[in-house]
């Protein structure tokens, strides 16, 4: 069985994704990363242990978060 990624290595490739955007579109995704960790914490999910399929987030979770 493979190993599903955690949230956080999701962010990392994500964030690579994007890493040869402008400077400027760089720290905008970062900052919504940081802020969506924020939200996460608070809703007591840690991105660095917690996997996609072991988060139990409801469906419209980014829905939510932007409001």
């Amino acid at each position: 069985m493979a190993c599903l990624p955690t949230l956080a290595e999701i962010e990392s490739a994500s964030w690579a994704s994007i890493a040869f955007q402008s400077p400027r579109t760089g720290a905008i995704y970062r900052d919504g990363m940081l802020r969506f960790d924020h939200f996460l914490a608070v809703a007591g999910v840690d991105p660095v242990t917690t996997t996609a399929a072991d988060a139990q987030l409801p469906e419209d979770v980014l829905e939510y978060f932007f409001l």
